[in-house]
């Protein structure tokens, strides 16, 4: 009997605990824009800084993959330098 009685009252707190968070679950959008009210800086960064995670597992776009592209020609072009020549930004 005891048992059994304990058993109700770990279900009972665990209901109690279930609700608490549902509760916190549906308040977490105004509780989100509260903050951001109260320190827009912080979430600017916050903002900023997830961005690139959102953005890391989506394939390149054509301009990307072109940026890219053209940024590497470039690199090769500034790298190969005559004998005798300073490579661009080494020490001279």
């Amino acid at each position: 009997m005891r048992h059994e009685a304990d058993d109700v009252v770990c279900q009972a707190r665990n209901a109690g605990n279930a609700e608490r968070a549902v509760e916190t679950l549906r308040d977490a959008p105004r509780l989100a824009v509260r903050q951001a009210r109260e320190s827009p800086i912080a979430a600017g960064l916050i903002a900023f800084g997830c961005g690139p995670l959102v953005a890391s597992p989506l394939p390149r776009s054509q301009a990307e993959q072109q940026i890219v592209a053209s940024r590497e020609r470039c690199r090769r072009t500034l790298t190969r330098t005559p004998p005798g020549r300073f490579a661009p930004g080494s020490p001279s």
